[in-house]
């Protein structure tokens, strides 16, 4: 009866509401470079350095169980969709330059989205990409922090700040 309980207030918790749009902000003092996480997985120079110096608008539309984000540079525009119930998904992930088993699903008080990418480098080291999507100051910014983990513990963080412009 107890568990019952618990999972019915678990199940009032709303989800934050990431819809909208989002501009990087490369000079806020929480963003940090990509470039060094990029270097660990290959990826060329050119690519380290559009990745820190491009910025992107990010337009969200999101569901309960599914975040479609169509991103916007001036280099390209892709498409993503985030399915946000835990299943993996093989995806080919741009930044990592290959495959991987993505899983990303709600934290457990519905404010955080969690993407993992469990993938080989181009080298064949065993690497956990963690991205972790939140909103802060009041709804007015969203961070995306990055953690790159290799099996034997190395390891690599970033932050991108986004901030909301509807």
């Amino acid at each position: 009866i107890l568990l019952g309980a618990s999972w019915n207030i678990m199940a009032e918790i709303p989800n934050t509401d990431f819809n909208g749009s989002w501009k990087m902000n490369l000079d806020d003092p929480e963003s940090t470079p990509m470039s060094n996480l990029l270097k660990a997985v290959g990826r060329s120079w050119l690519v380290r350095k559009m990745a820190d110096s491009v910025t992107e608008t990010q337009k969200i539309t999101q569901t309960e169980m599914q975040m479609i984000i169509e991103i916007e540079n001036s280099i390209r525009k892709k498409t993503e969709t985030l399915v946000l119930d835990g299943s993996v998904e093989v995806k080919e992930l741009d930044a990592l330059g290959a495959n991987a088993e993505v899983r990303t699903f709600w934290s457990e008080d519905g404010q955080i989205i969690i993407n993992v990418a469990k993938f080989k480098t181009k080298d064949g080291k065993n690497a956990t990409w963690t991205a972790k999507r939140y909103i802060v100051d009041d709804g007015k910014k969203m961070k995306q922090d990055h953690l790159l983990e290799f099996e034997g513990g190395k390891s690599y963080k970033a932050t991108r700040v986004f901030i909301k412009q509807n």
